[in-house]
C-alpha cells in the first residue's frame, strides 16, 4: 500500500488518481497532445491541478505539465535546488521542480516559463494543450511563442471539464462528505454568533 504524507489528508485513492490519468491520456492521443499545461494561483481555483496531482493548492502558484507518455512535472514555489513537493505527496510525478514564483515581483515573471520551456524543448513537443487558459500566465504564453514557435498551444480545457465532470464513485462519495462537512459549519454558525 502506498505510504502518504500524514499531512496529506482526504487525499484520493491510488486507483481513482489512475483512472483520471488514464482517461486524460486516451483523450489526449486522440487530440495528438504531447502534454497538458496547468497553472494555479490559489486554493478556490485551483481545481484542475489539484484533479491530476491531488496535491492541496497552497499560498503560491503552481504549475503542472502533464505528459501523454511520462510522469507529471510538477513546478512549485521555493529555491531551485529543493523538490517542490515532499515525497509523501509525489504520486504519479516524476519531477518536482522549484523556483520562486511571486506574481507581485515582476523580476520573477520568466523563472517559472524557463523551466516549462526547457522541458518542451528537452521532449521535443510539437502539440501542447492549455488547461484554464485565463489562469495560465501571459509570460508562459508569450515565451512558449516567442522561443518555440515551432510548438502549437491548443486550448484543452472542454477535453479536461469534460472528463471531470463524470464522477466516479469515490469522487461522490467525497463530495458527499464535504456536503456534510459544510452542513455541521452551517448548522454551528447561530450558536457562534450573538445579537451585539
Amino acid at each position: 500500500m502506498e505510504q502518504l504524507s500524514e499531512r496529506f489528508r482526504h487525499a484520493m485513492s491510488r486507483q481513482e488518481m489512475e483512472r483520471r490519468w488514464g482517461l486524460l491520456r486516451r483523450a489526449m492521443e486522440k487530440q495528438e497532445l504531447d502534454c497538458l499545461i496547468l497553472h494555479n494561483y490559489d486554493n478556490f481555483l485551483g481545481g484542475y491541478t489539484r484533479y491530476i496531482t491531488d496535491i492541496p493548492i497552497g499560498n503560491y502558484p503552481s504549475t503542472v505539465l502533464f505528459h501523454r507518455e511520462d510522469e507529471t512535472t510538477y513546478i512549485g514555489h521555493g529555491a531551485p535546488w529543493t523538490p517542490s513537493v515532499p515525497a509523501g505527496m509525489s504520486r504519479g510525478i516524476g519531477q518536482a521542480l522549484a523556483t520562486p514564483l511571486m506574481p507581485t515581483l515582476a523580476y520573477t515573471d520568466s523563472y517559472m516559463p524557463r523551466l516549462v520551456i526547457d522541458e518542451l524543448k528537452r521532449r521535443g513537443y510539437r502539440r501542447v494543450g492549455l488547461v484554464g487558459e485565463s489562469m495560465i500566465p501571459a509570460s508562459l504564453c508569450r515565451m512558449i511563442h516567442e522561443e518555440l514557435p515551432q510548438v502549437e498551444l491548443v486550448n484543452a480545457t472542454t477535453m479536461v471539464d469534460r472528463i471531470k465532470m463524470i464522477k466516479s464513485p469515490e469522487e461522490i462519495r467525497k463530495l458527499r462528505e464535504i456536503v456534510h462537512i459544510h452542513d455541521m459549519i452551517g448548522a454551528a454558525v447561530p450558536a457562534i454568533f450573538r445579537p451585539g
